[in-house]
């Protein structure tokens, strides 16, 4: 019979006193996700939030704003998004605006009324985009916007809002 070295995988078994390491990985993963989801802390906050969407002939938006999560309603920081206007008066170098960690010029967020208003722009080219919605509504489209533009661009529609 030959001899046959130890493998440094045996060598580390009889070390540890284990025997099938492997049933420590395989039940070590089950018991960490207990443990954080019977603990309430270890998992994540729900983050409050309204995502709008709405993309037609003359405008495209994709609006992401996350809520404060003391249940105020308020707005907190980190909107994301994007606002595309086809508009043909738009000039080219304004057709696009990122709506990244921007806050709104105005927010209403009482009952079932739900308003956005967001200035982009300074004063000799001013963009202000109003979204208003009706939570209680059953539609998709569950609210109406409006963008006015200091090019004279007027654009309003139909949009739809989800509120988390």
């Amino acid at each position: 019979v030959a001899f046959q070295a130890p493998s440094t995988h045996d060598v580390k078994m009889k070390a540890t006193g284990l025997k099938h390491a492997w049933m420590t990985r395989v039940t070590a993963a089950p018991l960490i996700a207990l443990l954080i989801t019977a603990n309430p802390a270890l998992a994540q906050p729900h983050q409050p939030s309204v995502a709008c969407r709405v993309a037609d002939t003359n405008m495209a938006l994709d609006l992401y704003l996350p809520l404060a999560k003391d249940g105020s309603g308020n707005v907190a920081r980190g909107m994301r998004g994007e606002l595309a206007i086809h508009h043909q008066k738009m000039p080219l170098n304004r057709r696009r605006f990122a709506l990244d960690d921007k806050l709104p010029a105005q927010f209403w967020n009482v009952g079932n009324d739900l308003k956005i208003r967001l200035l982009l722009g300074t004063n000799d080219d001013l963009l202000d985009l109003v979204i208003e919605v009706q939570r209680n509504s059953q539609s998709t489209d569950n609210g109406v916007f409006r963008l006015v533009t200091a090019e004279g661009v007027k654009v309003q529609g139909r949009i739809g809002c989800v509120l988390d």
